[in-house]
């Protein structure tokens, strides 16, 4: 079905387009009616090879599978909301991947830097995991108000994974700008990427339907560093916190749920190494080397 761009604008009012498959844009959708909102849903891609726009209406763009901007989305004093039809899993950034799974859904900072919009909605109840690398600062340079991260499903757990390895001190393969930002998830959120929030507040929320249901924790980890570059309020919610990274800057740090400064994992890790470096694994081995020999010979006896 072709649907000439004209007709849309040519109803003065809210646009929503279905299909089954794909859904592609090759002619720029522009709504001039003020506050008129464009819904795109597909159970497959949604290929955006021209700019869609609103009149300060928002933008709703719901794919089975990936989202191609090529052109730009533009909703102006309205959100634009991007999630998945039927699940699945969402990486954001220019080097994050979905670890052992297949992302359904890719965005760099690139494709998010072609967005306009106040206010910027990712993901929802039917995603699974949202996986962050890499994400520059002008990725979200044109949205005026907070970005929110949901991964909230009702029928499973669901996670935010900034990404990065976090035991390696000083690692700069996952900086992480956002000008404001709200996370829910069901689950746990881990912000294992050093992460700079340039202007307002930061709230995360770990177990976003009932703190009593699961064991949601919201982790800052090891040698990373949360900064507050505009001074911004911090919130961070879960049935247990983890500080174990480094916040900077912050107008007033809150926490809903019991706080846990140490990270037991890294200091097991610590401990090991140190071991390690001292020789005393090497002579260990060496003992159970010679019990073992020792063994044999006496069984061949």
């Amino acid at each position: 079905v072709s649907i000439d761009a004209d007709t849309l604008d040519a109803a003065k009012g809210n646009v929503t387009i279905q299909a089954t498959a794909d859904i592609t844009v090759d002619e720029a959708i522009a709504l001039t009616t003020s506050g008129a909102s464009l819904t795109l849903t597909a159970k497959d891609d949604i290929i955006l090879n021209q700019n869609i726009s609103t009149t300060n209406g928002a933008i709703n763009l719901t794919a089975g599978d990936d989202l191609t901007l090529t052109g730009t989305v533009n909703s102006g004093s309205a959100e634009t909301k991007i999630e998945l039809y039927d699940g699945g899993y969402i990486s954001l950034g220019d080097n994050g991947d979905c670890e052992e799974n297949t992302c359904t859904m890719t965005l760099s900072s690139t494709n998010l830097a072609q967005i306009t919009s106040t206010g910027l909605t990712i993901g929802g109840a039917d995603t699974t995991n949202i996986y962050l690398g890499g994400l520059t600062e002008a990725a979200t340079a044109n949205v005026s108000g907070t970005v929110t991260l949901n991964a909230i499903r009702t029928d499973g757990e669901s996670q935010i994974i900034f990404q990065q390895n976090r035991y390696e001190s000083g690692s700069n393969d996952s900086k992480i700008y956002f000008k404001a930002l709200t996370t829910n998830s069901t689950h746990n959120t881990h912000l294992d990427g050093d992460t700079t929030i340039t202007v307002g507040d930061f709230n995360g929320k770990a177990d976003y339907y009932d703190s009593n249901s699961v064991n949601a924790t919201f982790s800052l980890g090891t040698n990373i560093t949360l900064n507050m570059k505009g001074g911004g309020d911090v919130t961070f919610t879960g049935d247990e916190i983890n500080e174990h990274g480094t916040i900077v800057g912050a107008g007033t740090y809150t926490t809903n749920g019991p706080v846990s400064y140490i990270d037991w994992d890294w200091q097991l890790r610590l401990a090991i190494d140190s071991a390690n470096r001292n020789g005393f694994l090497d002579e260990l081995d060496e003992m159970v080397t010679d019990i073992i020999g020792s063994l044999e010979k006496a069984a061949n006896c």
